[in-house]
């Protein structure tokens, strides 16, 4: 299951950073609303700045993740963001 999510995550990035009017208009069917400047503008900052070429898991990303989960539920002891990384699917940083 993680290969497959996976390997459709890296299609994703693959179609969404160099297509850009695919990706817009994907965004467009999802959320049901029409593409303005400020949108396309959000377009690049995600697709030049925050979507990696490669996919990485950061220890702060998880940590994070982490902290949400614990808003709605508590997490046993000794949770910590380090039992969550395996670099066999992902790049860990």
């Amino acid at each position: 299951m993680i290969r497959r999510f996976s390997q459709a995550f890296v299609e994703g990035i693959h179609r969404f950073k160099p297509d850009r009017r695919l990706a817009l208009a994907t965004v467009e069917k999802y959320t049901k609303a029409k593409t303005t400047p400020e949108s396309e503008q959000v377009y690049e900052t995600y697709a030049n700045r925050y979507i990696k070429r490669t996919p990485e898991i950061t220890r702060e990303g998880m940590q994070t993740i982490l902290e949400e989960i614990a808003e709605s539920r508590p997490l046993p002891p000794g949770i910590t963001p380090q039992r969550f990384l395996d670099s066999r699917y992902f790049r860990v940083d």
